[in-house]
C-alpha cells in the first residue's frame, strides 16, 4: 500500500441505512350493524412508514402484531322506545334499566324463536359496548292540545367511561346518528265548543232573599263532548244568581205542618216553617226555620211533646269551597345574583277544575313567583400572562406531508399595549404547538431516481449516472410503477442525473486503490445509520 498515493485512499467505512421503520395503523371503528343488540363492526388496517406514515405493502410489517379488522359489537343505545323505562335519563354509567333493556327475554326478539338471552353470541370475546352513547329524556307535553303543538326532549351524549355527560356530540355521532329532540303532537283541528246552560235550582229560600244555581259547561258544537273551557270563545255565562221570595220572612206564616196531638178536647200540632238563607254558600254553613205548636186556629199553644219538635237549626252547604292550588316552584333563571322562580297557582273547585280566581279569595291568593339564588356570583380572578397565537403560515409543501408554523408569544394581558414577557411567566398552561404537519395527501406524481452507476473512468476525471423517472402516485400513496410522462412531476424537485466522481487516482502513477463490494449494513434496527464497510488494497495499474 506504500505504492500508492496516500491523499487519494478510497473510504473503506461508510454510513448506511436500513430500510424504514414501518407500523400498522387503524382507523375508526365502523358504527355497530345491528341498532340494537349484538352485531359487528370494522375498521381499515394499513402498513405504513413510521415517519411519513405513508402507506407500504402489508409484507414491510409484522403480520402477528396487526390489530384486528373486525370485531363483535352490542348496540345498547335502541332506537326510541315506546317504554317509558327505557327513555329515562340515569345518572350512573350502566344502570340495570340499560342492561336490561332491549333483551328481555320473549319480548324484544320474540320474532326469532332461535335467540336466547343465554346464547353465546359468535363474535369476539373481547367485545365491549361502546363507549359513547345517547341518553334520552322524557318527551315534554305537548304545546297545544289541539290544532298542531310541539314537544321537545333531552338528548345528550353520554360517556360511559367517565360516567358523565360528553359536550363533543360527534363522538355519539359516530356510534349512532343523534335521535330526534323536537316533534310535532295533536295535529288534529281543535273542536268549535259553546256553552251549554242547564236550568236554573229553585230558589233556596221560601222566603226573603236566596240564591238559584245552574250548570254551564263547554261542550263540542257537532259532537257534544264535553271540552276545555278555554275551547269556548265566548264569555262563561253566570252560574249563580240572587233570587227574591215574597212574602218576607217576618210575615211568613209556618206552612209545614207536624204530627197532631189531642188534649182536653182540643187538636194542636208543631207546625214547622220553611229553611232560611244558608250562612255560607260553601265550606259548610247553617240555616234556621220557625217552629211553633199551634191549634186547628193557628193559635200558639205549649202543649205540645218536646221530643216530637222538628228541629230549628241544620247545616247546609257542606262541600268544600274553591281553594288556591299551586305546583312545584320552577328551576331558577339565573344561579347567582338574585334570580326569579315561578309556579302555577290556579284557583280550583273540590273536583280539581279549575275556576276564575274571582271565586277564590283573591286576600289569600299565595305567590306565583319568588326571588332565589341571591348569593353573590363568584368572580374568578383574570390571567395576567397568557399565550398569544399568530395565525399558521403557508405549508411548505402542496403534497406529501408539509410543514406549517405559527407565531407563539407570552404576553402580559394588564399590559396597554399587551407586551410579550419571557414564555417561563406562562409556565402555568402548556404551550401551545409551533409547528405541525399539513397537506398530507400523496402528491398526484413524484419522482424515483435509480441506483448510481460504475464511474466512467477508473483515473483522473469521471462521471456517474441514473435514471429519474416521474411516477404516477394514487389515494393511498402507492407509486405505480409505470413511467408517465415528466410534466407531470415538479421540474424544480426533480433529482440530479450526471454528478463527478471523487478520489479518482491520477492516470499517470503506476499504482492504484483497488476497492471490491461493500458489505451489508451492520445495524439491524430500522431507520437508524449503520455501518459498511468494503475491501481495499493497492495494486499495479497493469
Amino acid at each position: 500500500s506504500s505504492f500508492c498515493n496516500p491523499d487519494e485512499v478510497p473510504a473503506n467505512k461508510d454510513e448506511c441505512s436500513t430500510d424504514e421503520c414501518t407500523m400498522w395503523i387503524a382507523g375508526e371503528w365502523t358504527p355497530c350493524s345491528s341498532d340494537c343488540g349484538p352485531g359487528v363492526r370494522t375498521r381499515k388496517v394499513v402498513c405504513a412508514a413510521q415517519e411519513t406514515q405513508t402507506q407500504l405493502a402489508e409484507e414491510k410489517c409484522t403480520a402477528d402484531k396487526k390489530p384486528i379488522s373486525k370485531s363483535s359489537c352490542i348496540e345498547t343505545s335502541c332506537a326510541d322506545s315506546e317504554n317509558e323505562e327505557d327513555n329515562v335519563i340515569a345518572t350512573d354509567a350502566v344502570s340495570n334499566k340499560e342492561r336490561n333493556k332491549k333483551f328481555r327475554k320473549n319480548e324484544s326478539f320474540k320474532e326469532d324463536e332461535s335467540f336466547s338471552v343465554n346464547k353465546v353470541w359468535p363474535f369476539h370475546r373481547n367485545a365491549k359496548l361502546p363507549r359513547y352513547r345517547w341518553k334520552i329524556g322524557h318527551w315534554s307535553k305537548c304545546s297545544a292540545y289541539c290544532g298542531g303543538g310541539g314537544q321537545k326532549r333531552v338528548v345528550t351524549c353520554y360517556d360511559r367511561v367517565r360516567g358523565q355527560t360528553e359536550a363533543d356530540q360527534w363522538k355519539c355521532s359516530q356510534v349512532r346518528p343523534k335521535p330526534r329532540d323536537e316533534q310535532a303532537c295533536n295535529s288534529s283541528e281543535c273542536p268549535e265548543g259553546e256553552w251549554l246552560q242547564g236550568e236554573w235550582s229553585p230558589c233556596s229560600v221560601s222566603c226573603g232573599k236566596g240564591i238559584s244555581w245552574r250548570a254551564v259547561s263547554c261542550v263540542d258544537r257537532i259532537v257534544g263532548e264535553l271540552l276545555y273551557e278555554e275551547r269556548c270563545q265566548q264569555s262563561k255565562p253566570m252560574t249563580e244568581k240572587m233570587c227574591y221570595e215574597s212574602p218576607s220572612c217576618e210575615n211568613h206564616l209556618p206552612q209545614l205542618q207536624g204530627l197532631e196531638q189531642e188534649m182536653g178536647g182540643q187538636t194542636f200540632a208543631w207546625t214547622a216553617g220553611a229553611w232560611g238563607q244558608c250562612s255560607a254558600t260553601c265550606g259548610g254553613g247553617h240555616k234556621q226555620r220557625q217552629v211553633v205548636c199551634q191549634d186547628r186556629e193557628g193559635v200558639e199553644d205549649d202543649r205540645c211533646e218536646q221530643a216530637d219538635r222538628p228541629r230549628q237549626g241544620d247545616s247546609c252547604n257542606q262541600e268544600p269551597c274553591p281553594a288556591w292550588n299551586f305546583g312545584e316552584w320552577g328551576k331558577c333563571d339565573r344561579p347567582c345574583n338574585g334570580g326569579v322562580s315561578n309556579r302555577l297557582v290556579r284557583c280550583q273547585d273540590h273536583l280539581g277544575q279549575n275556576l276564575p280566581d274571582q271565586q277564590c279569595n283573591l286576600n289569600t291568593k299565595p305567590g306565583a313567583s319568588k326571588t332565589c339564588n341571591k348569593h353573590a356570583c363568584l368572580i374568578l380572578r383574570r390571567r395576567r400572562y397568557l399565550w398569544k397565537v399568530g395565525k399558521w403560515s403557508q405549508c411548505n409543501k402542496l403534497c406529501g406531508k408539509g410543514e406549517r408554523s405559527r407565531p407563539i408569544q407570552c404576553v402580559d394581558l394588564l399590559s396597554k399595549t399587551m407586551s410579550v414577557v419571557g414564555d417561563n411567566l406562562c409556565s402555568g398552561r402548556k404551550k401551545p404547538n409551533e409547528k405541525n404537519y399539513c397537506n398530507r395527501q400523496p402528491c398526484p406524481f413524484v419522482w424515483q431516481a435509480g441506483d448510481w452507476s460504475q464511474c466512467s473512468h477508473t483515473c483522473g476525471h469521471g462521471m456517474q449516472t441514473r435514471r429519474v423517472t416521474c411516477h404516477r402516485v394514487n389515494t393511498f400513496n402507492w407509486i405505480y410503477p409505470e413511467r408517465t410522462d415528466v410534466t407531470g412531476c415538479s421540474s424544480i424537485e426533480r433529482p440530479k442525473e450526471v454528478q463527478t466522481c471523487h478520489n479518482l487516482p491520477g492516470c499517470e502513477a503506476q499504482f492504484v486503490w483497488a476497492v471490491g463490494t461493500w458489505s451489508e449494513c451492520s445495524w439491524a434496527v430500522c431507520d437508524k445509520k449503520g455501518r459498511q464497510k468494503r475491501p481495499l488494497h493497492c495494486q499495479d495499474r497493469e
